[in-house]
């Protein structure tokens, strides 16, 4: 068991994640950044999840669906939610080698506005 953590560890300090995106849950609240990876990550000190197993029900949100409305199931129901932006890495020993970025509408336009320098 800790020779496996142990691996996970080291693949995570390799390549830590693939997948990130910003959803904001219908509740108002403020979006998340959520990272999909190889393997589940979680900061043992307060149990928050830093990066989710590829096959979580939560990454759904990466593979199924663009950026705007979507759900995905989770233990207590569906989930209903806004994708607000997707990015997807290529990262080899902690260094992004590439990046793919998707925004919706609204945050295109401001990413559009601070890059023109507005």
């Amino acid at each position: 068991m800790v020779l496996a953590r142990k691996e996970q560890i080291l693949k995570l300090l390799r390549s830590p994640y693939f997948g990130q995106f910003d959803v904001a849950r219908s509740d108002g609240s403020r979006p998340e950044p959520v990272y999909i990876g190889i393997h589940h990550f979680q900061d043992d000190a307060d149990q928050a999840n830093v990066v989710y197993h590829w096959s979580a029900p939560i990454a759904t949100l990466f593979y199924d669906f663009e950026t705007g409305p979507a759900r995905y199931p989770s233990p207590r129901g569906k989930v209903e939610c806004e994708i607000q932006l997707k990015r997807q890495f290529h990262v080899s020993t902690v260094r992004i080698e590439q990046a793919f970025t998707d925004y919706c509408e609204g945050r295109l336009a401001q990413a559009r506005a601070v890059m023109s320098g507005r």
